[in-house]
């Protein structure tokens, strides 16, 4: 990411380039492909470093995780790589600093001739910067994870531990030219483990789920998806969209951890089921945003603002109605998924699972975007 971050500015045609696509695509697969191997590990790893009772609480991590990671890359990127917002944004600036400092002609200057520079003006961000941040933050916390050593404080399980290795040790000294080479171990537990995933596949509960899961969004997508172009189309303007992002950043992170708690004792499919009547509730709301849109900005030069405030506040608590509801079915799908996953193929386990319920919502999500 540091190395090719000024290189996929220009494939971006972002430094007045022709866009390529062919060099964009392969650097993407490539990290991508790292992402989803990272991912594999870290969902085993929970699986393996929590206990039995506390599994479930993986997937309020997982969650967490994932909306803290969204909110500090794209909801910031998108906000910091808009001209109109971050211009927005230095002129507010400019306008505090000159109110603190008034007698300062440099303040009074940059507050008076702001608009001649909008035309050069550039976002404060662009994809240089955002790769090359985040990739020395990936790199610092790799480095940092590397001299970090584990610490087991689970006594049954060392015990454990030690009578396995002391077994082991007996069976090498008795025959020790039968023992099989590393590699050999290794090419047989990876067999092993798309063998298990080949025979987990033709489990009468796994059809069951993977059906279940390959639909499950299907009664929400066009709500979801096509709202917020519809509104677009209505009026409403992307900059006015973002007014929002910065108080859905401490709800998302907060919202998980909640719900987390208040499902931690209970049923996981039970919640799921829950969480699925209220998203629907959710969409209807959804769903009332279109009409009051369009009535909103046809009549705009007749309607108080105070109004507008009334309607902005109203789409900023729809869509967090949504996105609650939304984290409720995603924590409670993962806290099930981590109870039955095998520890012993658990980030095998755990991606496949999420990969039948991604490959649903992307496949549905696209085609309902495509015919937006």
């Amino acid at each position: 990411m540091i190395f090719y971050s000024l290189r996929v500015s220009t494939w971006l045609g972002e430094r007045n380039g022709s866009i390529n696509l062919y060099s964009l695509t392969s650097f993407f697969f490539v990290l991508f492909f790292l992402m989803a191997t990272q991912d594999i590990a870290v969902d085993g790893w929970a699986l393996t470093m929590l206990s039995e009772k506390n599994k479930g609480l993986a997937s309020i991590c997982n969650i967490l995780g994932q909306n803290i990671g969204y909110c500090a890359s794209q909801l910031s990127f998108l906000t910091l790589n808009n001209k109109k917002i971050c211009f927005y944004l230095l002129k507010k600036y400019a306008k505090i600093m000159h109110l603190i400092f008034y007698k300062s002609e440099y303040y009074k200057m940059l507050n008076t001739n702001l608009d001649l520079i909008y035309p050069t003006f550039q976002p404060f961000v662009d994809m240089n910067v955002f790769l090359k941040f985040w990739g020395i933050f990936i790199l610092l916390l790799t480095i940092l994870t590397f001299f970090k050593k584990e610490t087991s404080n689970n006594k049954e399980k060392e015990n454990k531990k030690i009578t396995e290795q002391e077994k082991e040790q007996n069976n090498k000294s008795q025959n020790i030219s039968n023992v099989p080479k590393k590699e050999e171990n290794e090419f047989r537990n990876a067999k092993e483990t798309y063998k298990n995933l080949y025979e987990l596949l033709f489990l009468p509960p796994m059809k069951i789920f993977i059906i279940l899961f390959l639909i499950n969004r299907l009664p929400f997508a066009s709500v979801e998806v096509a709202t917020n172009f519809k509104m677009l189309k209505k009026g409403i303007t992307k900059e006015e969209f973002a007014i929002f992002n910065p108080f859905f950043i401490p709800i998302s992170i907060i919202s998980p951890a909640i719900i987390g708690k208040i499902i931690q004792n209970t049923n996981p499919l039970n919640v799921y089921y829950y969480g699925y009547i209220l998203r629907y509730i959710s969409n209807i709301v959804l769903s009332t945003l279109l009409p009051l849109t369009g009535y909103m900005y046809s009549n705009k030069t007749h309607i108080s603002q105070i109004f507008f405030y009334i309607y902005y506040l109203y789409i900023f608590g729809a869509q967090i109605f949504n996105n609650m509801c939304i984290d409720l079915m995603t924590v409670s799908s993962m806290g099930f998924q981590n109870v039955i996953s095998d520890p012993q193929i658990g980030g095998t386990y755990m991606t496949f699972l999420n990969t039948i319920n991604n490959m649903g919502s992307h496949v549905i999500y696209k085609k309902i975007k495509e015919r937006n």
